[in-house]
C-alpha cells in the first residue's frame, strides 16, 4: 500500500468543517474507505507567547489526536470525552504565522495529519521600560518587557530566534545579551544617538521606547 504523508490546506477565516473518506489501495485493489471527522474551529489563545503556555484547542474528533504548532510539539495535557476540546502547553518559539499540525489515529491505519497553515502567531515583543533612560555612549542599558524569546536553554532546543536592539532606527548594540524572555541587555557603541529603543523578535517589532544619549 501507499501512504498520504499529510493534506495541506490554506488559512481559514472561519469555522469550515472538514471531514474526509479515506482508504488504502495496492495491486489487489482498494480497501474500505474510513470517514475522518477531525476538524479546529477555535483555538486560545491565538496569539502564543514566546517562552510557550497553556493553549485549549476546540473543534471535533480531538479526543485522541496530537497537536504540532510550528514544528513542534504541543505536548497534549487532556482532552474532553466528546472530543471537542484539548488542552495543551504550546512550544516555545517566535514570528507570525505558525502552521497548526493535528494528526489523528485512524482505525486500521496510519495516523492522518490535517495542516492549517499560518494559523498561530506568536507575539509581538513589548518593550516597557529602559534603564537607564539616559546613557553614555558605550555604557550598558538594559530593556524590560515581554516575549523577547525563551532564553532558558533547554527551550531554545531547536529554535532559531533572531533577536535585534535598535536605537533611533539604528544598530548600535556592540554586544545584545538576552537575560530571559523578559529582559535584554545591550552594550551601547560610541555611534548611539538619542532616539526610540526598538525590539525585533524574528521579524515582529515592538512599539518604540525612548532612550537619551549622554555626552560623554
Amino acid at each position: 500500500g501507499r501512504a498520504i504523508p499529510g493534506i495541506m490546506l490554506p488559512s481559514l477565516s472561519r469555522d469550515v468543517p472538514l471531514y474526509f473518506r479515506v482508504a488504502a489501495y495496492n495491486r489487489a485493489g482498494v480497501g474500505p474507505f474510513t470517514t475522518f471527522a477531525t476538524t479546529v474551529t477555535g483555538a486560545s489563545p491565538r496569539a502564543l507567547p514566546t517562552r510557550g503556555g497553556a493553549l485549549v484547542v476546540s473543534g471535533t474528533g480531538l479526543a485522541e489526536a496530537s497537536i504540532n504548532i510550528g514544528g513542534r510539539a504541543c505536548p497534549v495535557e487532556s482532552s474532553s470525552a466528546d472530543g471537542r476540546e484539548l488542552r495543551c502547553l504550546s512550544p516555545p518559539g517566535a514570528g507570525a504565522r505558525a502552521d497548526l499540525v493535528v494528526i489523528s489515529p485512524a482505525a486500521g491505519g496510519g495516523p492522518t495529519r490535517v495542516v492549517y497553515e499560518g494559523f498561530f502567531s506568536y507575539r509581538r515583543p513589548v518593550v516597557s521600560s529602559v534603564v537607564p533612560s539616559k546613557v553614555s555612549p558605550g555604557a550598558n542599558i538594559t530593556i524590560f518587557g515581554s516575549d523577547f524569546g525563551a532564553a532558558d536553554p533547554a527551550l531554545q532546543a531547536g529554535l532559531s530566534i533572531a533577536v535585534g536592539v535598535s536605537v533611533g532606527g539604528a544598530d548600535v548594540c556592540a554586544r545584545v545579551t538576552k537575560i530571559s524572555d523578559a529582559e535584554i541587555r545591550c552594550l551601547t557603541s560610541e555611534r548611539l544617538q538619542s532616539g526610540g529603543v526598538v525590539v525585533t523578535v524574528s521579524g515582529q517589532a515592538s512599539v518604540a521606547a525612548a532612550c537619551t544619549a549622554a555626552a560623554k
